[in-house]
């Protein structure tokens, strides 16, 4: 073959490369990358070693002497019955609002005890007694029970604790530090600046790892991770753990992503939607379904559908807003009810189909609390009243818990309604008030009460009211 038909053949071969090039994603973006011991200061690091601090079954540390500065008082845990009456109380350290039920444990984290640690605590509530107590360098983020196993995000770093003694399995975490986790039963998935990490719950290895310049958020669901890097937003199939698909998206810088069904819901930046806005990107292809702008807070109240508000296009007086129902596969909002407030700060809780709302009424010095079916947006009721609570959660009967954990300048600390109708409230009222939001198990209604939170000014203890 001459010199000129070599070099036309050469050509053509690095052309055919070229273009085959620019038709498939980055190698490190097809696959996410199975973690394997390396040298790299990026490798993973999994640390089975000697816990920091030992569970304490006790529940009790050794008071100070009078002259130190100390704080951390006790907190009181209390069940009532289905009837409202006091069925027993014990005390536990005062106590963040991370509580979680296991069956019959009640599993919660405490942001101090007379020692000034924060860590985490396990209650039998067939026994009526504690059953570990275990300190740590920080508080909880969050956690999840798998097996006979609480797995821990604290911190940059995923921990294993025994559910049976709270003693250490398993602590895992990168050189970079963990960021963003999200925790399930299977998988623990966390951010650090160069990739993003699955970690087995059960082990605490590092199954796999995607590659990814400076990721900033992170959100997952059964089949789908989500993650975001700037303007980059990239899904990754948790079953086949290979790359979906990797979009650019005009986000606002660490904005929210939510997950239904089908949709990724992505913060829009202020630049395309000064009012503020979301994207839905198809879920199985990455592509733009529709936008939806002047949107605030989003609450999933299905996995097809959520809740959103939004400023009214007319002049209504004092009722600004409007509460949206939309449809999360198409965008079309489905119904919309009036509101005087926006739902940021009128949302006290959410369930399936149901929502809680509290705003200021239209036409009398009062707040109005409005139980909303969110599958047509009807109103199950409407309670006017002079409280102001701060959340609400459902029982096993779908009756509303209204409660309210602070002080305010014309009511006394913290206390839990039980609603089914404008007519029908119980009120049920602690010693010290309600300090937390109440957990429904079989037996009745979990209270968690406390004395007024205690702060350190100078060397002196000095007692405040929470406000």
């Amino acid at each position: 073959m001459g010199k000129r038909r070599r070099k036309a053949a050469l050509g053509a071969t690095f052309a055919l490369l070229v273009a085959a090039c620019a038709s498939s994603p980055p190698e490190d973006l097809a696959q996410p990358t199975r973690e394997r011991a390396s040298t790299s200061t990026a490798a993973p690091v999994v640390d089975v070693g000697q816990p920091s601090a030992l569970a304490d079954s006790s529940f009790v540390v050794p008071a100070t002497t009078a002259s130190s500065c100390q704080a951390g008082d006790q907190s009181a845990l209390t069940l009532f019955s289905e009837a409202g009456a006091e069925e027993w109380s014990f005390a536990i350290p005062r106590p963040t609002g991370l509580t979680k039920l296991h069956e019959n444990t009640l599993l919660f984290g405490f942001a101090w005890d007379r020692g000034l640690q924060p860590g985490i605590g396990a209650f039998d509530l067939g026994g009526q007694a504690p059953l570990w107590q275990r300190f740590l360098d920080a508080e909880p983020d969050d956690f999840v029970v798998v097996d006979e196993t609480v797995v821990m995000a604290i911190g940059d770093e995923v921990r294993a604790i025994s559910l049976i003694d709270g003693s250490d399995l398993w602590v895992a975490r990168t050189e970079f530090g963990l960021r963003q986790i999200r925790l399930t039963t299977d998988a623990a998935y966390a951010i650090d600046p160069i990739a993003v990490h699955a970690i087995d719950t059960r082990s605490g290895q590092f199954l796999w790892r995607q590659a990814i310049d400076r990721p900033d958020r992170l959100e997952v669901n059964e089949s789908l991770l989500v993650v975001a890097a700037g303007t980059r937003v990239i899904g990754i199939d948790l079953k086949a753990q290979a790359l979906r698909w990797d979009r650019e998206v005009s986000r606002i810088g660490a904005g929210k992503i939510s997950l239904g069904r089908t949709v990724a819901l992505i913060d829009l930046s202020p630049d395309v939607a000064p009012a503020g806005g979301v994207v839905a990107l198809d879920q199985q292809i990455g592509s733009e379904r529709w936008r939806l702008q002047n949107v605030d807070l989003i609450v999933w109240t299905h996995d097809d559908r959520f809740v959103a508000s939004a400023a009214a296009a007319d002049f209504r007086g004092g009722q600004a807003y409007d509460l949206l129902g939309v449809d999360a596969g198409s965008g079309t909002i489905t119904w919309s009810h009036p509101m005087t407030a926006p739902l940021r700060s009128a949302l006290l809780g959410s369930g399936d189909d149901t929502l809680v709302v509290q705003d200021p009424h239209p036409a009398v010095a009062a707040m109005r609390v409005r139980f909303v079916d969110t599958a047509d947006g009807s109103i199950t009721w409407e309670v006017v009243t002079q409280q102001h609570y701060d959340g609400a959660g459902f029982d096993a009967a779908s009756r509303a818990l209204l409660y309210r954990t602070r002080k305010t300048f014309d009511q006394p600390r913290g206390e839990l309604n039980i609603v089914e109708g404008p007519q029908q409230t119980q009120t049920i009222e602690t010693a010290d008030g309600l300090s937390l939001a109440p957990i429904v198990t079989t037996d009745g209604l979990l209270v968690i009460s406390s004395e007024p939170q205690a702060t350190c000014a100078g060397r002196q203890l000095v007692s405040v009211e929470e406000t």
